[in-house]
C-alpha cells in the first residue's frame, strides 16, 4: 500500500488494526522514515537523514536506519499501550527499548519517565523504583519538569528520613521552571504543612494557588485544605472544605479527613461513618493502604464508640508525619 502523508498513514493504521505504521521515502540526498501511531494522544515519530552519495544512502537504509527504527518503534509501541492502559505490555516494550539501544543518550529520558509512571500505577508501587527511574531521566535532563514533579511526589509518598527535604527541593525547582504547575503547588503545600506552624501560611498559599491554577483538581485541593485546618485544630474552618472535596469525589481520602473534623467537633456518629467508609473503600481499591491505615482508624472508631475523643494535640501532630 502506498502512503504519502500522515493522514493516509493514520487511516491505513486504523484499517489494519495496527498499533502504528512505518512509512517513508528516500532519494539521492535524504532518507525520511515516519512512525504513525494509531492511538491518540501519541505523536508521530520521524527520522530524517541527509546523505551525500549512493554509498552513504545504502549504509543508512541497510544499517543505521533499522536500528533507529526498532528503537523508535518500541518507544511508540510502549506509548500506545500506555495510552490504552495496557500497562504490562507498555512496560515490556519500554524495557525492550532500553535493552536494544542503551546508548540512545538524552532520548532515553522518555523511556525512564514512562517506566516510572507505569510502576507508580501498579496496585502496590515500588516507590524506590519510581524514584530511581525518575532520577535516571533527570540525570539525562536535569530540567525535565514532569520527572522532577513525579519524583518529588514519590519522595513525599515514601516519607523515609530525609525524603521531605528531597521532595521540597524537587518541587521548588518545578515551580521555578514552571510557576503555573498546579500539582507542584499542591504537593509543596502538603510538604510545608508537615513542617510545623511556622510554614503553614506558606502551605496555605500554595493550596490556594493550586486551586486557582487548576479548578479541575478541586477535590484534591479541598481535601488538602480540610486536612490542613483539621490538624491545626480548626474544625469549623475545615468542614466546608471537607464537604466540598467529598461532593466532588466521594471515592478519595476525604472521608478520612472529614472523620477527623467531625470527631474534633464532637459529632461522633458522623465521624465513625466517615472512617468506616474510608476503610471500606481502601479494602477493595488499595489493600496495601488498607493495611497501613486500618489499625489506627479501627482504634479511633473503637474509642469514639466508647465516648472518647482520640484526637489530642500529640495525635494531630503525629498525623502530620503519617
Amino acid at each position: 500500500q502506498v502512503v504519502t502523508n500522515q493522514a493516509e498513514a493514520e487511516k491505513a493504521s486504523r484499517e489494519l488494526g495496527a498499533a502504528f505504521l512505518i512509512w517513508g521515502e528516500y532519494d539521492s540526498g535524504r532518507v525520511l522514515a515516519t512512525i504513525s501511531p494509531s492511538q491518540d494522544p501519541v505523536l508521530p515519530q520521524e527520522i530524517r537523514r541527509l546523505v551525500g552519495d549512493a554509498a552513504e544512502l545504502s549504509a543508512t537504509i541497510n544499517t543505521d536506519l533499522p536500528a533507529e527504527l526498532r528503537w523508535l518503534a518500541l518507544v511508540t509501541l510502549g506509548q500506545v499501550h500506555f495510552a490504552a492502559n495496557r500497562l504490562d505490555s507498555a512496560e515490556l516494550a519500554f524495557q525492550q527499548a532500553l535493552d536494544s539501544r542503551p546508548e540512545a543518550g538524552e532520548s532515553l529520558k522518555i523511556v525512564y519517565f514512562y517506566l516510572a509512571l507505569i510502576e507508580n500505577r501498579k496496585q502496590t508501587p515500588d516507590l524506590n523504583q519510581v524514584i530511581a527511574y525518575n532520577s535516571e531521566a533527570l540525570a539525562l535532563d536535569p530540567g525535565f519538569v514532569s520527572a522532577l514533579n513525579n519524583r518529588g511526589a514519590a519522595y513525599l509518598q515514601r516519607n523515609a528520613p530525609g525524603d521531605l527535604a528531597l521532595a521540597e527541593a524537587d518541587l521548588r525547582r518545578v515551580i521555578e521552571l514552571l510557576p503555573d504547575d498546579a500539582s507542584a503547588h499542591l504537593n509543596l503545600g502538603l510538604i510545608l504543612d508537615r513542617r510545623g506552624p511556622e510554614q503553614r501560611s506558606e502551605a496555605l498559599a500554595h493550596f490556594q494557588t493550586a486551586l486557582h491554577l487548576n479548578p479541575d483538581a478541586a477535590s484534591s485541593v479541598n481535601n488538602a485544605l480540610c486536612w490542613h485546618y483539621a490538624l491545626a485544630n480548626d474544625p469549623e474552618t475545615a468542614l466546608p472544605y471537607c464537604d466540598k472535596a467529598i461532593a466532588l469525589d466521594p471515592s478519595g481520602y476525604s472521608h478520612d479527613s472529614r472523620g477527623v473534623v467531625y470527631a474534633l467537633l464532637g459529632r461522633t456518629d458522623k465521624a465513625i461513618v466517615d472512617f468506616a467508609s474510608f476503610l471500606d473503600q481502601l479494602r477493595t481499591a488499595d489493600p496495601a493502604a488498607y493495611d497501613r491505615f486500618s489499625p489506627t482508624r479501627l482504634r479511633w472508631i473503637e474509642a469514639l464508640r466508647a465516648g472518647q475523643n482520640p484526637f489530642d494535640a500529640d495525635t494531630l501532630q503525629a498525623l502530620r508525619d503519617e
